[in-house]
């Protein structure tokens, strides 16, 4: 199972980013998350927390043995961090996944204002190493390869992880960022953005013959990017 992980520096000010987007709070002990029927995101309150993911159900260490020397980890109480290429944070988490996070996350039946949930996505000029990493965590190729500008990988959960390499995306590129992928209906859902009075990082029109704003691009408070597109 993989979580969104993401910091905190105010949290009533990351609690109402993800709430006017139509996320729904859950929590589970003392932490904090936020889902909806396709993502759970985890806003720890540590200062130590940087954007990522997190996944649980792994052999924790093993997979860090098989990684080096390739890739560093570091240890921590609860998990082992690696860095990614595209500066994404990989918790390898050793303790279970959280207690009453699944029966939320199956009672959901809302999407969020941001539209379909297509994965994570980074940027990186070290594809071929991106995807060792994915490899190794359990990943394997649905598009592209290493090779192409860019590729797509999926896990047994279906979550995706997306690596472009640079000179691709003429806009904003927040590391790591989620992409949401709307098939030709994002203008709905940037309207109801703005409604909701969340702040745009970047509004984009360079993909639309007509210089209507079609895509745009958010970033929450702790620095995770959302790309928000009309594919």
């Amino acid at each position: 199972m993989i979580i969104i992980h993401t910091g905190v520096s105010d949290t009533a000010v990351s609690r109402k980013f993800y709430s006017r987007l139509g996320f729904s709070e859950v929590k589970s002990g003392k932490e904090i998350y936020f889902m909806d029927d396709q993502m759970i995101v985890w806003l720890n309150t540590e200062r130590f927390a940087r954007p990522g993911i997190c996944l649980y159900g792994l052999k924790a260490k093993k997979l860090v043995s098989e990684l080096k020397p390739e890739f560093q980890a570091q240890e921590f109480d609860r998990f082992f961090v690696i860095s990614a290429p595209g500066g994404c944070a990989v918790y390898l988490m050793k303790e279970k996944y959280p207690d009453n996070l699944e029966d939320e996350f199956k009672k959901q039946n809302q999407r969020s204002a941001l539209g379909n949930f297509a994965g994570l996505t980074l940027e990186t000029a070290e594809m071929k190493r991106g995807q060792s990493l994915f490899e190794t965590l359990g990943f394997k190729l649905t598009s592209g390869t290493s090779e192409s500008p860019w590729f797509t990988m999926e896990n047994e959960s279906g979550f995706a992880v997306s690596a472009m390499a640079y000179g691709n995306c003429p806009h904003l590129f927040y590391r790591p960022s989620l992409s949401f992928f709307n098939a030709g209906n994002n203008l709905e859902n940037i309207q109801n953005i703005r409604s909701a009075e969340v702040e745009i990082a970047e509004e984009i029109s360079i993909f639309n013959k007509e210089g209507i704003v079609d895509n745009i691009i958010l970033r929450d408070p702790a620095g995770l990017g959302f790309f928000v597109f009309n594919d």
